[in-house]
């Protein structure tokens, strides 16, 4: 039994109308299946029809929604029933609900989301015939508002960067056409809190920086990684006026936050180089090799490096500048063989920490001839 063919759809908002073209000559009915999860979804059946049909209307659908179809033939000879293959499977959308007249209905607000130094206010779109929305701002919630911004239709977002800070702010946001203003939404406030500065480390292993809020309720310290603030590095909350926090972690850096209801300020950071690498000596042996050794010491942050470039100059220490050294080795470990020496020649050595990409100073200077 030949398969019907050239399956196509017409849309509208709650129907959908298939046609499809019968190629066979012994059917007793085509079967319509449907999916309402796509082309890969399942297909149950939901309706059939009699002999010689090339429509079916599929009714009571829902509006702006995707519906999938295939059709097959079906014989019923006795006791026997066959079945053709399914045309291709062919998808449409119902349209949407006309548009009302009139102007467009109230957005919600659903957050004010405080930056550094930004806010950026969400609302939800219950309307479908707005041309944008208009985003207003107050200092006082009720009085005094202007426009800071607008949007397209259908934006369910928009952001302030002409804040000031330490004082609330309020929005509220309106949709517009060409047939008037909606409602103003329900209101939302926020306020930019300004961040510490100065972050450093005491001569005893402290954090410090100075406190630039009035009105924070507190700071938040939080350690780095090796890329940046950590995902589970929030080290400590404290109350407000603090300025200081014992330092002291297996870290890379610490940044700073001032909080005020639930917002963040701009945080200051500050990274942790490693220590100077200590106590570098270097050795000729009868091997006509120097041998290096240094420690690897703990910095501010509690940590030791990751790796060691080591530069070599040809000559006394007297007579090698910086423009002199050259990398001969970067390494992980805390000796060194230098095995490309002349004898009588003369070398001088230094060595530098580094993780990621803060390097320490270099080392104290060893120089060594080689027999």
């Amino acid at each position: 039994m030949n398969a019907p063919s050239s399956l196509s759809l017409v849309a509208s908002q709650t129907r959908l109308d298939l046609t499809w073209q019968d190629n066979s000559s012994n059917e007793t009915a085509f079967e319509v299946r449907r999916s309402t999860d796509g082309a890969s979804g399942s297909f149950p059946v939901i309706g059939t029809t009699g002999a010689n049909a090339t429509a079916y209307a599929d009714t009571g659908l829902a509006p702006e929604k995707q519906y999938c179809y295939k059709v097959r033939a079906v014989s019923v000879t006795g006791k026997t029933t066959s079945y053709s293959a399914f045309t291709d499977i062919a998808c449409a959308t119902t349209l949407a609900p006309p548009v009302p007249p009139g102007p467009p209905n109230a957005p919600w607000i659903v957050g004010v989301g405080v930056g550094s130094d930004q806010v950026v206010v969400s609302w939800i779109d219950n309307s479908r015939n707005e041309d944008g929305f208009r985003l207003e701002r107050a200092s006082n919630e009720g009085t005094g508002w202007v426009v800071v911004g607008t949007t397209a239709a259908n934006a369910q977002s928009a952001t302030d960067a002409g804040v000031a800070s330490e004082v609330q702010v309020c929005y509220r946001v309106v949709a517009f056409n060409g047939e008037g203003d909606s409602p103003a939404s329900d209101t939302a406030c926020g306020t930019l809190v300004r961040g510490p500065t100065d972050l450093a480390i005491d001569s005893v292993g402290n954090l410090v920086w100075t406190d630039n809020s009035a009105i924070e309720d507190g700071y938040e310290v939080w350690w780095m990684d090796a890329f940046g603030i950590a995902y589970d590095g929030l080290m400590a909350t404290l109350p407000p006026n603090t300025t200081s926090f014992p330092g002291g972690c297996s870290c890379y850096g610490f940044t700073v936050f001032a909080v005020k209801d639930g917002a963040y300020s701009e945080g200051a950071t500050i990274y942790l180089p490693p220590a100077v690498p200590g106590n570098l000596t270097a050795t000729a042996d009868s091997t006509r090799e120097v041998a290096l050794s240094w420690t690897n010491e703990l910095n501010n942050g509690g940590h030791t490096a990751a790796e060691f470039d080591i530069e070599r100059c040809t000559g006394d220490a007297s007579a090698c500048s910086d423009a002199d050294f050259q990398i001969v080795s970067f390494l992980v470990a805390t000796t060194f063989r230098d095995v490309h020496v002349l004898p009588g020649a003369t070398y001088t050595y230094r060595v530098r920490a580094w993780i990621n990409v803060l390097y320490s100073d270099f080392s104290n200077l060893a120089t060594s001839t080689v027999p």
